[in-house]
């Protein structure tokens, strides 16, 4: 068993998906959580709330940056605003107990199915066209769909010649059984938050049509606007020796990794395929990973579907460091469990691990999730007992993240990570 490890850095980090589960271990959580077992255990660690220490002062400052950023563009207002959240309300008719659709956050809402069955389930578009399939023999996208590549990232934006109508071509993109997509059904663009932000406010419906077998189901749900209560905080143990790692904040938290020694490294993606190695040539990038794709995915940039086989790009000639947005760094939940909300102080909610490989065999790269509640920034604010002198900051077991590194919080919104209590429906 892994070692506790004594001092993290911290950042804070986003809401994630779905439901708030009640936990006091991962296996609880996974069987009386409401985000499901198949959709959770991926990233479920250990998961037993304990009190954990932060920067209460550093977790001011980025409360109020948030704050000072929720005016957006209305074409972004869905991406931008953390107090917006979405919330499924039924599926009619119900589907049978194996087959999953939930919602998730992240840098903009996804819907996330998981399908186990031989059975295929299919997601359809406006006009009725599937352009997803997920069952027990993988998942599929139909490459003649604008629907696919639009849902493939949080811009909509469709690589030119992509996605033309034509006949259906399937292609695999995961041999496993369940997949996300941004459905921009359930981002109406000119969303906003009410007047009075003091209260629960229902702002509009949406309704998304799949397929399960032959039978027509509806997926529908609404957008709901929520007081903020506090935020998630992300924070990295120190790295195997020879590496510095520091987590990202955003609605997806991300990785910064450091190799000065420039140790040969594989670092592994969330499917355990090779994703990123270091070497003397520099940095190179796994482009049909899916921790790539889903990195370039939640960026807005292009990207073509994950794939088996590995195919390498140099990114960086001569490179010793390389971020990316990872899914496993992201709470499964809108909200921590009931004890968590009611603490006036930080409570570490579960781990993180990212598996790599290096000359000296495996290891991983660790860390925590807490929760940070509105009131410990507000007694920071003040010099109250949330804001001890030797509270741990950002950065002070590493050197300062490059530059480089600003465009991948920014792009994830790292101000827009506090978080709202969901309304029952």
């Amino acid at each position: 068993m892994r070692s506790p490890r004594p001092r993290r850095t911290a950042a804070l980090s986003s809401t994630t998906p779905g439901g708030a589960g009640r936990r006091t271990s991962c296996p609880e959580a996974l069987a009386a959580g409401s985000y499901d077992r198949r959709l959770r255990e991926a990233s479920c660690r250990r998961s037993v709330p304990q009190t954990g220490r932060v920067s209460p002062r550093l977790l001011t400052v980025l409360l109020v940056a948030a704050a000072l950023t929720i005016p957006v563009a209305p074409a972004l207002a869905h991406l931008a605003d953390p107090r917006i959240v979405t919330v499924i309300d039924e599926i009619v008719p119900a589907l049978p107990a194996e087959a999953i659709v939930q919602a998730q956050a992240g840098v903009a809402t996804q819907l996330v199915a998981s399908n186990p069955t031989v059975t295929v389930l299919e997601v359809l578009d406006s006009a009725g066209r599937p352009f997803l399939r997920l069952s027990s023999a993988g998942v599929f996208a139909d490459l003649e769909t604008a629907d696919f590549f639009t849902t493939s990232n949080p811009n909509a934006v469709v690589p030119p010649g992509s996605g033309g109508g034509g006949p259906a071509r399937w292609v695999q993109i995961s041999a496993g059984s369940s997949w996300g997509w941004y459905d921009h059904r359930l981002h109406p663009e000119l969303t906003r938050a009410p007047t009075d932000t003091t209260r629960s406010a229902r702002l509009v419906e949406f309704e998304v049509p799949i397929r399960y077998g032959d039978d027509r189901f509806d997926v529908r749900g609404h957008v709901q606007f929520q007081p903020l209560l506090g935020a998630f905080q992300v924070a990295a143990d120190p790295a195997p020796p020879g590496l510095t790692v520091q987590a990202l904040p955003g609605k997806l938290p991300g990785v910064f990794l450091a190799n000065p020694q420039r140790l040969p490294l594989t670092v592994l993606g969330r499917d355990g395929e090779p994703f990123l190695r270091f070497s003397d040539a520099g940095v190179e990038v796994n482009e049909r990973s899916r921790t790539y794709v889903e990195d370039r995915q939640a960026r807005g940039i292009p990207v073509e579907p994950p794939q088996p086989e590995p195919s390498y790009r140099l990114v960086d000639p001569g490179g010793t460091t390389y971020s990316w947005l990872d899914t496993r760094l992201r709470y499964p939940d809108d909200l921590p469990p009931e004890p968590a909300l009611r603490a006036v102080t930080p409570t570490v909610l579960q781990q993180w691990a990212v598996p790599v490989r290096l000359a000296g065999g495996s290891a991983e790269l660790t860390g925590a999730v807490s929760w940070v509640p509105a009131a410990a920034a507000a007694d920071a604010a003040v010099g109250g007992p949330g804001a001890p002198d030797d509270a741990v900051a950002a950065g002070d077991a590493g050197p300062l993240i490059p530059v480089g590194i600003g465009l991948a919080a920014l792009t994830v919104l790292v101000a827009a990570v506090v978080v709202r209590r969901r309304q029952c429906a």
